[in-house]
């Protein structure tokens, strides 16, 4: 069903059989939370994550409607791992929404010494309005030096984010308040003549998270 798992810390992944008939301390995860990312016109990515004070190694999550969603088992040389992190990845925003529904999540683990991790994780399906990048466009070529993004706000936006790259660098990212419409590019940050890529986020009040993508070149 899902295009990718990826697990923080995991080694190796394999679906084992649920231990049921023991008996086991109750061990909490916190912090446990769902987000919602979705590119338009690309894929669209649920991200859970939880905490643990315990090494985890075997994790079940359920549905609202106490269907199972995944079952992941790690085995990374005798230990486990140290709270939870999963991207569950579908093509793009339909097929997500087939496959997921807004509500409760169980999330259930055993820890490396036997005991149950037990928490909860909250998914809404409401997403912010896809930020509307108005420079640079798709594919323009534009000066290295002295650029200023623009985009039209959305009331439901809590908050920005808008991030650079040029090639492997680490490039720029930085959070921006809702009313925000503009950000300029740090002096002499963008190399010239270089492919670049720039994201805008749009994040709502529950977390989740809509991203547009623009592809531009720096002048030479």
């Amino acid at each position: 069903m899902y295009k990718q798992v990826v697990l923080v810390s995991l080694l190796a992944v394999t679906a084992l059989g649920w231990q049921q008939n023991r008996i086991m301390p109750l061990v909490p995860l916190e912090g446990g939370e769902m987000i919602l990312e979705w590119v338009p016109g690309g894929e669209a990515v649920v991200r859970i994550a939880a905490e643990s004070e315990e090494d985890l190694e075997h994790v079940r999550i359920f549905r609202p409607d106490g269907r199972e969603l995944i079952e992941l088992a790690t085995r990374n040389g005798g230990g486990g791992l140290a709270g939870l992190e999963v991207e569950l990845r579908e093509p793009d925003i339909a097929r997500l929404l087939e496959n997921f529904t807004g509500g409760c999540y169980d999330i259930q683990a055993a820890t490396v010494d036997g005991r149950l991790a037990r928490g909860q994780a909250n998914l809404s399906l409401d997403l912010p309005a896809a930020p509307r990048v108005v420079h640079p466009r798709p594919g323009e070529l534009v000066p290295a030096s002295n650029l200023t993004v623009y985009w039209l706000p959305d009331p439901s936006a809590a908050v920005y984010e808008l991030q650079l790259e040029q090639g492997e660098d680490d490039g720029l990212r930085v959070r921006l308040p809702p009313q925000r419409r503009s950000f300029e590019v740090p002096h002499e940050f963008l190399v010239p003549g270089t492919p670049t890529i720039l994201e805008v986020t749009a994040i709502g009040s529950n977390g989740n998270r809509t991203v547009t993508e623009v592809a531009f070149t720096t002048r030479p």
